[in-house]
């Protein structure tokens, strides 16, 4: 299940919980302390910027909604960082969604063993390239150096060039292990000698290949430079659920992100229905209606069209027809958003099903596209949609408008 965020506050004013949160706290601090993170040094004098930190907590949930997991992180709050002065570089990759669905057809095609690790305290491998301070980590100031503040050894979460400090150790470690990252995606790493595949977000991997001795003891041999937690065939993976019951097919969805959608928007119990919208929806959306929240509207529309990228090709033309009204939407376009999430609420058992038996199989990749014929009579444009499969199993997926108009005589 996907975690539920608590402020310090709400964690210590918690009865039951408070201890966990305390404990999960304790780790934090004493991981910081042992990776050499920062050095306590007085007040700087010469006007130099301390920056403020912040407790990070999540519970993960199990599917009775019982936190089984407290986790605790503290966070620099970066944005006060001044470009130039305490940081340069920000940029790193992340890995691309349509590369880790072409690892999976990979996978069910050949046989391959799939495992996940994670990287444990990934940012603090980093080693910081200028002057931060911070201030002391709450609820852990050192007694009579309480003014004392952190010069950071390590890129702490929330520094800004903590993401880039920590992919070049990453780098740098999957180079010594004779893993070398692909022209076409900088995210993922093969080993080709070996049929080695690792598709790399942050500090989540994903991990494919032919012989699991061969796994075991790349990842065996990586734990002894960067504290991994692993596990085989993983039934979750960057929000994604993944189901490996049937031989030869794997399942893909994200109905924990769906259930915390219905959830959030208070369309738990409402009835479902069996299209994602009305047939004459574009001509609906263009009835003029009383206004509402912009904000509201626009934070679901991101949510859904996450969904529609990931997992749910089957939502991605009303997505987009809906996405065009974000700067001023109406009543009338919120009843059409909530026909979608009724929609999602009966469709969320269905999953993308990525399997070794296809009748387009041998034609390797695929490109399908079609189009209507100025369906949108206000703007007078096509509305196209494609599809790219790999081995019969898709990849990626597309609804949008064409920017060519129509003249109708």
């Amino acid at each position: 299940m996907l975690a539920d965020v608590v402020t310090y506050k709400q964690a210590l004013s918690d009865p039951f919980e408070e201890e966990a949160w305390k404990t999960a706290m304790k780790q934090e601090y004493d991981s910081l302390m042992n990776h050499s993170t920062g050095e306590l040094v007085p007040y700087p004098s010469d006007g130099s910027k301390v920056n403020g930190g912040t407790w990070w907590l999540t519970g993960k949930q199990n599917k009775f909604g019982k936190v089984y997991r407290h986790k605790a992180r503290w966070v620099v709050l970066g944005n006060h960082q001044e470009h130039l002065v305490h940081y340069f570089d920000t940029w790193a990759s992340v890995g691309q969604n349509e590369t880790f669905k072409i690892m999976l057809i990979l996978a069910v095609w050949h046989d391959y063993i799939p495992y996940q690790f994670d990287i444990e305290i990934a940012f603090l491998h980093g080693r910081m390239d200028t002057n931060v301070y911070v201030k002391q980590v709450r609820g852990f100031k050192v007694p009579g150096k309480e003014q004392w503040v952190w010069r950071l050894n390590k890129s702490l979460y929330g520094t800004k060039q903590a993401p880039r400090m920590c992919q070049a150790k990453l780098v740098e470690v999957l180079d010594s292990l004779g893993m070398k990252p692909t022209r076409a995606d900088d995210s993922l790493y093969s080993k080709k000698d070996q049929n080695l595949f690792l598709h790399v977000h942050v500090n989540d991997g994903f991990l494919i290949g032919k012989c699991e001795k061969e796994i075991v003891f790349f990842l065996t041999r990586r734990n002894v430079i960067l504290k991994l937690k692993y596990q085989k065939r993983p039934t979750h993976h960057l929000g994604y659920c993944l189901d490996w019951s049937t031989k030869g097919i794997i399942q893909l969805n994200q109905q924990d992100l769906i259930s915390k959608l219905l959830k959030d928007y208070d369309m738990e119990n409402s009835q479902s229905v069996k299209t994602p919208c009305n047939s004459n929806l574009l001509k609906e959306l263009e009835v003029i209606g009383d206004p509402i929240s912009t904000t509201s509207y626009q934070q679901a529309i991101g949510s859904l069209n996450y969904l529609a990228q990931h997992t749910q090709p089957d939502i991605s033309y009303t997505v987009n027809a809906l996405s065009m009204y974000e700067t001023h939407p109406t009543a009338r376009h919120w009843v059409a958003l909530k026909h979608l999430f009724r929609y999602l609420k009966g469709s969320s058992g269905l999953s993308l099903c990525y399997t070794d038996q296809d009748s387009h199989s041998s034609e390797g990749l695929i490109g399908w596209d079609d189009a209507d014929y100025a369906n949108d009579r206000v703007e007078q444009k096509s509305i196209t949609g494609n599809l790219i499969t790999y081995l019969g199993n898709p990849v990626s997926w597309l609804s949008k408008k064409k920017s060519i108009y129509k003249v109708w005589i």
